[in-house]
């Protein structure tokens, strides 16, 4: 079988989307005799973060924020029409602006899966995004989850949000992210050697992550280092309030991230309970750190509920305080750490990108091409 898979994601930036993206698709091809060629957008030109062992096919675009993906969503549409005959299925990661995608679908009656790891409609009205942008977003989400072949979401909250809005939606199924084997080894050199306990946080600096409560909640833990990780449209107003005991690593390569983990004594995010009451989240970052056994401190929001069901750590409740909680968290760490030890099953088995990439492949050739 000959699949084309389309993401409208940079494949450069260290970011959920791009690793899933990679991680995913080199398990496939890894575990099953499907041919795959990927097309994504790059307006960074950087290499991918994670080298693909499939054909990959970048398409240049201008770093025009706000209308790229317009011009990217033009760019796979012509693709599209000159190469359709080729593949035997067309695998698309739902985004934002599909829209002649969609009319290509819709004449062409070409078959195709879905993924669907987050509600576009939800992330254009939480961007802010003009009306008539959030409609068009909206439209198009409705017509390719009643079209698909086959959606797939990656938590059982979006597929059931997506069952309850489009009545006509008929195979849908749930499988959740996965995480790299490199987050599982154990034997890094580079460990926390100061007295003072340090708190790592990866992420993107946006208003829904929690990334400016937790240079808040440094005022109160001065003992602490928060080590903050990553970039994005909020991390020079945290940044210029944030007081000494928040440490700013700025990006680092996707690569590094497993040695950075191994360096920190717990791991933080936080989410914005708002956004997230009707989906159910499946956080990359939150696997990360389950993967290399760290305490977390994390939202009780839907997605996240296993890290407390295991004893990984603490969720701050939506009427809790956050001080009193974090305080709570750090007084019970050790508690935390051996609940890794004494796991009755393996972390690999249950949250590597292997098993996601199994399902997912069943999935396809369950499919009537």
């Amino acid at each position: 079988m000959k699949i084309l898979t389309i993401t409208s994601n940079d494949l450069g930036i260290s970011w959920g989307p791009a690793i899933h993206y990679l991680e995913l698709w080199n398990e496939v091809v890894e575990h099953s005799d499907f041919e795959v060629v990927g097309i994504s957008p790059s307006w960074t030109k950087k290499e991918t973060i994670v080298q693909s062992s499939f054909k990959l096919k970048s398409i240049q675009i201008p770093d025009l924020r706000g209308v790229r993906q317009i011009i990217y969503d033009s760019k796979v549409f012509y693709y599209l029409i000159l190469n359709h005959k080729k593949y035997d299925l067309i695998y698309i990661r739902l985004s934002h602006w599909h829209l002649l995608q969609t009319i290509f679908f819709l004449v062409n009656k070409k078959k195709f899966v879905l993924e669907i790891n987050g509600l576009a409609k939800e992330d254009s009205i939480s961007s802010k995004k003009s009306f008539i942008y959030s409609y068009i977003v909206k439209l198009q989400e409705k017509w390719l989850v009643e079209n698909a072949q086959l959606n797939i979401c990656v938590s059982s909250g979006i597929e059931n949000t997506l069952k309850k809005r489009y009545k006509k939606i008929i195979n849908t199924i749930t499988i959740a992210n996965g995480v790299a084997t490199s987050f599982f080894r154990k034997n890094y050199n580079k460990k926390n050697t100061s007295s003072q306990l340090k708190v790592g946080y990866v992420g993107t600096f946006t208003s829904w992550d929690g990334a400016a409560d937790i240079s808040k909640l440094a005022r109160y833990f001065p003992n602490i280092d928060f080590i903050m990780v990553g970039h994005g449209d909020l991390k020079a107003e945290i940044q210029e309030s944030a007081p000494e005991n928040v440490i700013f690593t700025g990006k680092l390569d996707y690569s590094q991230l497993p040695e950075f983990y191994a360096s920190i004594d717990a791991a933080i995010v936080l989410y914005e309970f708002e956004r997230h009451r009707n989906v159910k989240v499946s956080s990359l970052k939150t696997l990360e750190y389950v993967a290399s056994s760290l305490p977390i401190f994390s939202t009780n929001i839907n997605g996240q509920e296993f890290i407390q069901e295991n004893d990984f750590g603490l969720l701050l409740e939506e009427e809790g305080n956050l001080v009193e909680s974090f305080d709570k968290f750090i007084s019970s760490l050790d508690n935390y750490k051996n609940s890794y030890k004494f796991l009755d099953y393996n972390l690999v088995d249950v949250f590597g990108w292997k098993k996601t990439a199994l399902k997912t492949i069943q999935a396809i050739k369950k499919l009537e091409l």
